[in-house]
């Protein structure tokens, strides 16, 4: 690829029409598959995986960094203190909720893939793979993707936690996406403060996996 077809590329990146068309395709129209054909969610992780080709070209594209996209060992601890208390309040308001309707965290899809195979496993799954691929996929990446068309932190927080809360409607459970809405507008203002890929992905792992055991419990 020649200079002027390397800038070409990353111009592209940076249109507003392309970021509607990109979210389309990307977003819009894997859950209108879902919703037509409700097995293909099983599919999520592994479509998660192969996503990873395009965050790569994108990268080498636009020449976004490692550390552009978070994966660095810098703020971590600020991070990460920054994260402790909404974490906690979602670890209480996870339990509690369970508490007064137990059928509130249900996901049918879910507790499908776990039935007939131990809990703890399905944990650990999430928590060291699902878990960092989500958040390396819509808060490291995308959101660094996002500030090649804007560097309004409005836009790029609630851009990006919007695409993030949709992705949840396919899981059939308006609940979880409201939680993870506003999961996303702090997780969106922590990685753009802190710029730490791991405090969230650390974050989102606990609430996530606590979530998977609650609704099989």
């Amino acid at each position: 690829m020649n200079n002027e077809t390397k800038y070409m590329s990353g111009s592209l990146f940076r249109s507003k029409l392309f970021l509607m068309v990109e979210t389309f395709y990307l977003i819009i129209f894997p859950l209108l598959l879902i919703y037509w054909k409700p097995e293909l969610i099983h599919w999520r992780l592994p479509v998660m995986l192969t996503s990873l080709i395009y965050v790569f070209l994108v990268m080498k594209t636009t020449k976004l960094s490692l550390r552009n996209i978070g994966l660095t060992k810098t703020n971590f601890l600020p991070a990460i203190k920054n994260l402790a208390p909404l974490t906690l309040i979602g670890i209480a308001f996870l339990i509690i909720g369970k508490f007064f309707d137990p059928s509130i965290w249900y996901v049918k899809a879910i507790v499908d893939e776990v039935s007939g195979n131990p809990v703890l496993l399905a944990v650990f799954i999430y928590a060291v793979v699902s878990a960092p691929l989500q958040e390396l996929i819509f808060r490291g990446f995308y959101l660094s993707r996002l500030e090649l068309v804007s560097r309004n932190k409005t836009f790029l927080i609630w851009y990006s936690t919007i695409v993030f809360a949709v992705i949840h409607l396919s899981l059939g459970n308006w609940r979880i996406t409201i939680a993870s809405l506003l999961m996303g507008l702090a997780y969106a203002g922590n990685f753009l403060k802190y710029r730490n890929l791991l405090a969230i992905s650390i974050s989102h792992a606990i609430l996530g996996s606590l979530m998977i055991y609650l609704m099989t419990f």
